[in-house]
């Protein structure tokens, strides 16, 4: 049995001999495999090396729009590589307050179906997943690794890393992703903590990481189950990986990012030197970091740093001032006026580094947005919610899913004239289907209605 005292706490290692080991096929995806004991049910694969007479490796994955097959998805090249079965949750997403009860009878239905080798159970997700797969190795402290991609860590203290706890993590974020800085924040944060990390970037936005970036990360963690001697050492592997990764330094060297080329070569020196001596890594970095140039790219990039902070804080104190007033502003000039600089400045800019704060915070107020809508829509603070979807419509104001939102947030009220303003202008977007207007519930009771069926006719023709 998995515990649960509160929440989850501790895995028993007696598990691996529970296993039922229910037969599935490899190599393909099942999309809905049922939780023992619930209505829920997860996206399952296993790797081609599977045996059901052996101990395997497990990676449970957090979608945050409890996709599961789109999460294991993403793991199958590595999964087939480094040998783990992939377990996806079709019930966990962000938001969801049972969030953990939903984990632990997952994980109560894993391992009585399964036989995972105990020093062998690895967490992932995405965003809110990120977030939540952290939570569950600190929670249980029976994880070895994490991968988080796209986000940090809970902001529940409860839930955050400390010294105690001994599980490896590594992060995969891009550079256009609002939770850039917060990734390289959590990466010193471990350090400080001591414990085991890793970071790779890539160019992306808020998105799940492409399979090259996966297999870095899962690369990263079958270096770690080396360490530990939690699997045999593969040395062609090893040197494989070690003149990879050091042509990956060595190109952003020659391509003068010198910042980026020293912390690719200071990883490989912290993850090789136990197998090579690496002196020769290790004047490299001195000498890049002796470099006038250098120092010219470290110190732009604490000011475009310093800057992204100012910027940012600049649209949130706005932001949460008119949402404190819970009543919607009389105009939204602040906005319109804000916002037309901040493309002018950031988002459209020639420089690389004012265009990635542009990025990075429209993705911040965005991402705020939404998710402060959801909360307060669980509040039923219908107001609060209305004037988020507003902010998104300034923020992006040619997307029709906005629009949407709003016609939506007025349904739900019964103001049939703004419901059907917001629909008209949902079309004038581009809205292309009626499928969101005729699936969502608060919808249903106007369906049939003369106004609002001449309005879907307009997507029908």
């Amino acid at each position: 049995m998995w515990p649960k005292f509160g929440f989850l706490v501790c895995l028993c290692v007696s598990l691996v001999g529970n296993a039922q080991n229910r037969i599935f096929p490899k190599e393909i995806i099942q999309d809905s495999v049922a939780v023992v004991g619930s209505n829920e049910t997860y996206a399952l694969y296993l790797p081609k090396s599977y045996s059901v007479n052996e101990l395997s490796s497990v990676l449970f994955i957090f979608e945050p729009m409890a996709r599961g097959s789109l999460g294991v998805s993403v793991f199958q090249e590595a999964a087939d590589t480094f040998g783990y079965i992939l377990i996806c949750s079709n019930d966990t997403k962000n938001f969801n307050s049972d969030n953990l009860d939903v984990v632990n009878r997952l994980l109560n239905s894993v391992f009585e179906t399964f036989s995972i080798d105990e020093k062998r159970i690895y967490t992932t997700g995405f965003s809110g997943g990120s977030r939540l797969a952290t939570t569950v190795a600190v929670l249980t402290n029976a994880v070895e690794g994490v991968v988080g991609c796209g986000a940090g860590f809970s902001p529940n203290a409860n839930h955050t890393p400390n010294p105690a706890h001994q599980f490896s993590y590594v992060g995969l974020v891009g550079s256009k992703d609002m939770n850039y800085h917060e990734m390289f924040n959590a990466s010193t944060f471990l350090d400080k903590m001591d414990i085991e990390n890793e970071l790779f970037t890539n160019d992306e936005p808020h998105k799940w990481p492409d399979q090259g970036q996966i297999m870095k990360a899962m690369t990263w963690i079958e270096l770690q189950a080396y360490k530990k001697n939690r699997k045999k050492k593969d040395f062609d592997f090893l040197e494989r990986t070690y003149v990879n990764w050091y042509d990956m330094a060595n190109n952003l060297e020659a391509s003068n990012r010198l910042v980026n080329a020293v912390l690719a070569y200071e990883r490989v020196e912290r993850n090789f030197s136990r197998y090579y001596n690496l002196d020769s890594v290790s004047r490299k970095i001195t000498g890049i970091k002796n470099r006038p140039l250098y120092n010219k790219q470290a110190k732009r990039q604490s000011q475009t740093q310093r800057k992204e902070i100012e910027v940012k804080e600049h649209f949130f104190v706005q932001f949460r001032k008119e949402l404190k007033k819970n009543r919607l502003p009389k105009n939204f000039d602040w906005w319109d006026k804000e916002l037309k600089e901040f493309h002018l400045n950031y988002v459209n800019a020639l420089d690389v580094e004012s265009k990635g704060i542009g990025d990075r915070v429209k993705n911040m107020l965005y991402a705020a947005a939404i998710e402060t809508a959801q909360v307060q829509s669980q509040s039923k603070n219908m107001v609060k919610v209305i004037y988020c979807h507003l902010i998104l419509t300034k923020l992006y104001p040619e997307r029709p899913f906005s629009y949407c939102l709003l016609a939506n947030d007025y349904a739900l009220i019964g103001d049939k004239p703004s419901m059907l303003q917001y629909m008209e202008l949902a079309i004038e977007k581009g809205l292309k289907s009626d499928s969101y207007f005729r699936n969502t519930s608060s919808f249903v009771n106007y369906m049939g209605d003369a106004e609002v069926e001449d309005v879907l006719k307009e997507l029908s023709q």
